[in-house]
């Protein structure tokens, strides 16, 4: 079959569609009920005879620049490739994946795009808004590339045939059996053509053509790796005589009772009847004739659909004839209320909170496809981690996503596919140049009315979104007028507002807003035009690497507060793709010419899947249940649900005593929602002397998952190191070093550097527990570690300040035996300058205390001549590999930090050092233990060191690599592992906040210097030998 070829739509800026059919309600129709109750929401979509999924291989040819591709062709004699639909062509070997972050691919001339070959670099101000790590190199020439699908099939006669894109990146032309049908723009909107006049009985084609940019590409500067091509199911649907077209319905409320309006547009004939009938969980609830397709239903007392209860009335719209059923559609529905009451937000007249997460279309295999499977499975991991919103960022998702909400019970903030602020990263003017440009409005508004249209029958519908950091806000006005027209109920959010005279519209919203500021909100102490509207976060806590921080004080301040809505972290999961052996590649990876590296990898979980720990921490936050202490065994337990109670809910507890488990129980809790219970726990309460914790943990009994888990402290205490066994002590001075020894039933021998004035030797009972063939032996001072993602902003002032070009001196050297005969032990005294880039900068006292069995306490004091914000201070520890055993009594099982333990439980822990290890994709510090009383790392004997805290508990972690591999690779796969077991026992961490994107960690969680003043001091003993029983002894 022959096509001619015009390239005349993808860059005319008066057409973003043609001969598209207008926007309407997705659903699946059958020819009759048996045919539909035989499927669920899940598989309605493949199962219908009237709906035919084009899911397979289809032909295909990619032309790398628009010129390459012949102006006629004829499909019957062309030998095409195969690619899979849906897919995306950077993922099926067509051009390489390609991230940017808000940047475009090419030098930006709104509204025109490259119309065969562009630039990159030319015209453009690259070296602005760039993130560290983001990467231009010179100009490059770029291309407008194209793929041709082409697609085969039959039809059998209908009166309609109406065939369906649920989503194409960036734009797509139609044609069917050689001739043109039409043209659409809105990468992730519904595109719909009625092909009927271009189709016959039997074997037919489609040829479909893809531009990678077109006029819309704008709009759709997302932060992701940008790909092309047909990315979501295509189908046709067959339509008989008599059909519905599309419908509404939409839930009213009235003096204290309620009623469904459904309005249907429908195309039959005299002798139809068209009907309704709704049922609550399998039981008649009405049933109905629609008179001039509208009906109302009214419930007295109807169950109410939210998050926590997602109780599901299910409508079923029919077309009779003849007393025949001869269409048939299934519509979930959910009988609620949202609006915006002042400035509190509510939902079936509760001021919710919106525990959310921000949600991108990404995986690692196929890039923007996510079939049903993903979907489900991204959804039911949010429930699992108490999540209760979506946000579809930044566009709308796969139209099963907005149904298993429904069913499974999320929020939505349902987002249009507009973001344009690659205009202000690449041109000299801000982002806004598009949105008050009124010549885009029709184009902004497109995309909003088709997904409102498409999404609006849905109960989950929270929020709609006008997109998403495209400046404003001219077109957002635009479109939020028309919008209100159309739905006065549902909040309309676009959080760019609050850069532009407008300042909110039906809610103040921020991202990336500080506990700090949310305090002085709470308090009343922020000017008055955010006490306007309900107050939201539509992005915070940014999730990158390690953390995000302070989780905890964020969900305090949302609950503490009627008027805060709550918010959705950044983001869900991490962007990444793969090579040819199973590894994550990101930014740069791919050969990019431009790209912003490694901050696609910013999620709560890795792309598989697989949880990150700042998905536990949060887990954490968004429990249902708090508990908190009261009195004696008293413990008030409050259920923050609105809407649920906790019946089927199990509390199991443990009160510990120094790690060890002194008494525990469980019991069965039924609270109301927003109530409490005091809970009575039967254990014998010790005295402060002990380490004293009480333990929750919350199980759905009917499936026994663990819901959350806290702690609370009762009493906190670090025991003080008592003497140690008595005996002869011998120090000697041989050649450079200095050797204490000691003969009886410890046979001790520990030298130390006088030059270098470090440990260097630590042998006892013929067992050396130190790396004897590394450069530095023994205790090395750490000031600056690999940097984790959430340090990004302020590594760069750390770098420029030398912390990573530390060199350290031994400026005095001291040995002295100091006790009486039978109770000796050796005092070896240190002083060292430690120089920042060959500036002195910090001295570092230390004192060895040894004592005749080898125990040994460290005590230090580090001075600063110069204020600092300090990354961390202690020590590390090269230890022989064969100590590849932890155990430790502090905040585990996972990694945590000083802003990040909220997922910590205190307790005695074991583990090895391979599994304290985090394989982020981008190596960073990772694995502290914080508030550790003891920690051991020994062989699989038991054999090794433990370290014992004095005074202040200590920051541990053990490692198969050191802290310069870390920095030094730049994917977990370029990890060097040099044969030592690496310790890290450090007195102060840096919180890790969450700074890649958000604010930096809290005050309380850093450490500022102060010049010539002593900051910071550090003790705690070594014991060598075997398991201990006793730590202190």
């Amino acid at each position: 079959m022959i096509y001619k070829f015009s390239h005349d739509k993808f860059n005319d800026f008066s057409i973003f569609e043609e001969n598209k059919l207008p926007a309407r309600a997705y659903f699946i129709p059958f020819g009759d009920k048996e045919e539909c109750l035989a499927t669920d929401y899940i598989t309605e979509r493949y199962n219908s005879r009237m709906v035919r999924v084009f899911n397979e291989d289809w032909d295909f040819e990619y032309y790398p620049k628009i010129s390459d591709m012949p102006k006629e062709i004829d499909t019957h004699f062309y030998n095409f490739k195969k690619i899979a639909v849906p897919g995306c062509w950077q993922f099926e070997g067509y051009e390489k994946p390609f991230y940017v972050n808000i940047r475009y691919q090419f030098d930006p001339h709104p509204p025109y795009v490259p119309a065969d070959k562009g630039y990159m670099g030319k015209a453009s101000k690259l070296g602005y808004d760039l993130l560290p790590g983001s990467q231009s190199g010179p100009a490059v020439e770029v291309y407008n590339s194209v793929g041709l699908y082409r697609k085969k099939f039959t039809v059998n006669h209908a009166r309609r045939h109406v065939l369906t894109f649920l989503g194409v990146s960036s734009c797509l032309q139609l044609y069917v059996n050689g001739r043109y049908v039409g043209y659409s723009e809105g990468s992730h909107n519904s595109a719909e053509f009625d092909i009927t006049g271009y189709i016959i009985d039997g074997n037919n084609e489609m040829v479909v053509l893809v531009y990678k940019w077109c006029n819309g590409t704008y709009l759709e500067s997302q932060d992701m790796f940008r790909n092309n091509g047909i990315f979501r199911d295509v189908y046709i649907t067959d339509y008989n005589d008599d059909y519905i077209w599309d419908y509404s319905v939409k839930t009213r409320s009235f003096d204290n009772k309620y009623a469904l309006d459904i309005d249907v547009d429908a195309t039959m004939g005299e002798d139809c009847k068209l009907k309704a009938s709704l049922y609550f969980k399998d039981k008649s609830v009405k049933e109905t004739e629609l008179q001039g397709g509208k009906a109302s239903i009214e419930l007295e007392v109807p169950e109410l659909w939210s998050a926590e209860c997602p109780n599901l009335y299910t409508l079923y719209l029919e077309i009779e004839k003849e007393g025949k059923s001869v269409f048939f559609v299934r519509q979930e529905v959910g009988v609620r209320t949202v609006g915006v009451k002042g400035n509190r937000y509510l939902f079936n007249s509760e001021p919710i909170k919106l525990k959310g997460v921000n949600h991108h279309d990404t995986d690692p295999k196929r890039g923007y496809c996510m079939d049903a499977e993903a979907i489900l499975r991204d959804l039911y991991l949010m429930k699992d981690f108490n999540v209760n919103c979506v946000r579809t960022s930044h566009y709308p998702p796969d139209p099963l996503l907005i149904k298993a909400a429904n069913h499974i019970g999320l929020y939505i903030v349902d987002e249009a596919d507009i973001e344009a602020h690659g205009i202000k990263a690449t041109l000299l003017c801000r982002d806004n140049r598009l949105s008050n440009n009124p010549r885009w409005k029709e184009h902004y508004w497109d995309r909003v009315y088709r997904m409102f249209m498409r999404d609006r029958n849905n109960p989950c519908i929270a929020m709609w979104s006008l997109g998403n950091e495209a400046g404003g806000y001219r077109c957002q006005n635009y479109c939020y007028d028309r919008l209100k027209r159309l739905d006065g109920e549902t909040p309309i959010h676009y959080e760019g507002a609050c850069r532009t005279p407008v300042w909110c519209y039906d809610v103040v919203s921020e991202m990336y807003t500080s506990t700090e500021k949310l305090e002085k909100y709470a308090a009343g102490k922020l000017p008055s035009k955010y006490y306007r509207r309900p107050y939201f976060l539509c992005e915070y806590a940014h999730a990158m690497g390690v953390g995000a921080g302070s989780l905890d004080k964020y969900m305090d301040l949302f609950l503490s507060n009627d008027t805060m809505i709550g918010g959705c972290i950044w983001e869900w999961a991490d962007h990444a793709c793969l090579d040819g052996d199973g590894n994550w590649l990101y930014g740069g990876d791919n050969g990019e010419y431009a790209h912003d590296y490694n901050f696609c990898v910013d999620g709560l979980f890795y792309p598989d899947r697989r949880p990150h720990t700042g998905a536990y921490s949060m887990k954490v936050a968004y429990r249902p249940v708090r508990a908190q202490y009261v009195s004696s065994n008293k413990y008030r337990l409050t259920n923050t649900n609105y809407f649920a109670s906790t019946k089927g809910m199990e509390v199991k507890w443990q009160y510990n005593v120094n790690g060890k488990t002194n008494a525990s129980g469980k019991f069965d809790i039924d609270i109301p929602p927003r109530d409490y219970y005091d809970a009575t726990l039967k254990y014998t309460m010790t005295d402060i002397s002990n380490d004293c914790y009480i333990i929750f943990s919350y199980y759905d009994k009917s499936s026994d998952k663990l819901i959350a888990e806290e702690h609370i402290e009762l009493s906190r205490h670090v025991p003080a190191l008592v003497e140690v066994n008595k005996g002869d002590i011998a120090l000697i001075e041989e050649h450079d070093k200095t050797i204490v020894s000691a003969c009886g039933d410890v046979n001790m021998r520990i030298e130390f550097d006088n030059i270098g004035g470090n440990l260097c030797s630590y042998n006892v009972d013929g067992v050396e527990y130190i790396s004897l063939d590394v450069e530095n032996k023994g205790l090395n001072v750490s000031l600056y570690g690999a940097a984790i993602d959430n340090y990004m902003y302020i590594d760069g002032t750390w770098k420029k300040q030398g912390f990573d070009r530390i060199s350290v001196t031994c400026d005095a050297f001291g040995a002295n035996k100091r006790g009486s005969i039978g109770g000796g032990r050796a005092e070896i005294n240190t002083r060292h300058s430690i120089f920042l880039a060959g500036k002195k900068r910090f001295e570092l006292d230390i004192t060895y205390t040894v004592y005749p069995n080898g125990y040994m306490d460290i005590a230090s004091n580090l001075t600063a001549f110069k204020q600092f914000d300090l990354p961390r201070f202690g020590f590390t520890l090269k230890m022989p590999p064969q100590y590849n055993k932890v155990k430790y009594y502090g905040k585990g099982p996972k990694e945590n930090y000083p802003d990040f333990k909220l997922h910590g439980i205190m307790g005695i822990y074991e583990d090895t050092v391979e599994n304290m290890l985090e394989h982020y994709i981008m190596p960073q510090d990772n694995g502290n233990r914080c508030g550790c009383r003891w920690a051991s790392v020994t062989d699989d004997s038991g054999k090794g060191l433990t370290f014992v805290a004095r005074d202040e508990t200590f920051n541990f972690s053990a490692q198969p690599v050191t802290a310069d591999a870390l920095r030094t690779a730049l994917h977990d796969n370029e990890l060097v592992y040099d044969g030592h077991t690496c310790v890290n026992l450090l007195h102060f961490v840096r919180g890790v906040g969450s700074n890649s994107c958000g604010p930096d960690a809290r005050e309380e969680f850093r450490c500022i210097t102060s010049k010539n003043r002593r900051q910071l001091s550090f003790a705690f003993r070594v014991i060598p030998g075997g398991d201990i029983k006793d730590k202190n002894s």
